[in-house]
């Protein structure tokens, strides 16, 4: 659930932003309150809300100083600017140091709507992207050098502690829940890796409430595979190693039983990893991957088996090599030929007098 810190000195300022808020946002929690600069500051990094509604004129430092040392200490906090004043000096400054809005006062219910979605809707660069995936990659790997330790415990927070989600799902339902998850938890990184299928891996950085989190996105994921492990003292290589495996090979054997449903005898010469992938919704990497994963041997492979045992039998019926060849997918019969052997012995003839020898 989004958390939400409200600084402004005056009591009934803060009451109608809480207010306006509950109203309208049933999934925002108000989880702190400050009255001056220092306060707004000193709360931020203890609570690390997801939002922050500011106002300028404060006691003591101002609200832009005060969003500044935030900044500085945390470049990722999400800062609306709240204030009387409609000076574009001051709007300008404002957005200048990082903030993502500014609004005035009184507050009105669209603008707050608008800018409270645009402090947890925000997207990430795909250069940012990019680097919060190598970044996890590394945590979860145990490659993680204590000076780049230190300096991702500087921006993201304390990250020696947290929690992995594990989900198995690929896009673009993947990006989807992704979207649905971020409203819950802005503060998740997300990594995409091929190590585990299309395995979406997140981290929560710092983990306020793990079980009601858990149980948030649960029901936000619904039947797709998932799975948690609780971080403790650094050790994303554990966590991910205990909950990365579990939904792959879950979600891995409900694919492989829906595609021996769609594996006949009659249709095994028109078989192939593409149209498989097409009628089960998934990349023919993704199928290969799984595949093997869970059989322990190629799509490929695994197929030609198949058609051999269905030539053996149709051998034994009597069809012609050419006939059996085309009936299990192969035009070339000289490789067809070559196939069989490898897979029963002797040729084609020589197992169709075996078989007519011992009746």
């Amino acid at each position: 659930m989004p958390t939400l810190m409200i600084v402004d000195d005056e009591a009934l300022s803060r009451f109608n932003l809480r207010t306006l808020i509950s109203r309208n946002f049933d999934d925002v929690t108000v989880v702190c309150e400050a009255e001056d600069g220092a306060e707004a500051v000193e709360k931020y990094f203890e609570h690390r809300p997801d939002g922050v509604i500011m106002d300028i004129r404060i006691p003591g430092m101002s609200g832009l100083v005060a969003s500044r040392q935030i900044l500085e200490g945390d470049p990722r906090a999400a800062i609306v600017i709240c204030s009387a004043y409609d000076n574009f000096s001051l709007v300008s400054q404002a957005l200048d140091i990082g903030v993502k809005g500014y609004m005035l006062k009184p507050v009105k219910k669209d603008d707050l709507a608008e800018k409270v979605c645009r402090l947890f809707g925000g997207t990430y660069s795909p250069i940012e992207a990019l680097a919060e995936q190598r970044i996890l990659e590394m945590m979860t790997s145990g490659a993680l050098a204590d000076p780049l330790r230190r300096d991702l415990n500087r921006y993201y927070g304390d990250i020696e502690h947290g929690l992995m989600i594990a989900i198995n799902v690929d896009e673009p339902a993947g990006e989807a829940l992704r979207t649905q998850i971020k409203r819950h938890a802005p503060r998740l990184g997300y990594a995409l890796t091929g190590r585990i299928g299309p395995l979406t891996a997140a981290f929560l950085s710092p983990v306020r409430d793990a079980d009601a989190l858990m149980e948030r996105i649960k029901k936000i994921v619904k039947d797709v595979p998932c799975a948690f492990a609780p971080v403790d003292g650094g050790d994303w290589a554990r966590a991910w190693a205990q909950a990365g495996a579990q939904p792959a090979r879950r979600r891995g054997a409900k694919l492989m039983d829906a595609l021996d449903a769609l594996i006949y005898d009659d249709k095994l010469g028109a078989l192939s990893l593409e149209t498989l992938a097409v009628q089960l919704g998934v990349s023919p990497q993704h199928l290969s991957t799984s595949f093997k994963e869970q059989r322990g041997m190629n799509f490929i492979d695994y197929i030609t088996l198949r058609r051999m045992e269905l030539a053996a039998r149709l051998i034994d019926s009597g069809i012609s090599t050419a006939d059996v060849a085309q009936r299990c997918g192969y035009s070339d019969t000289a490789y067809f030929k070559k196939l069989f052997r490898r897979a029963h012995g002797m040729s084609p003839h020589m197992y169709h007098e075996r078989t007519c020898r011992e009746e």
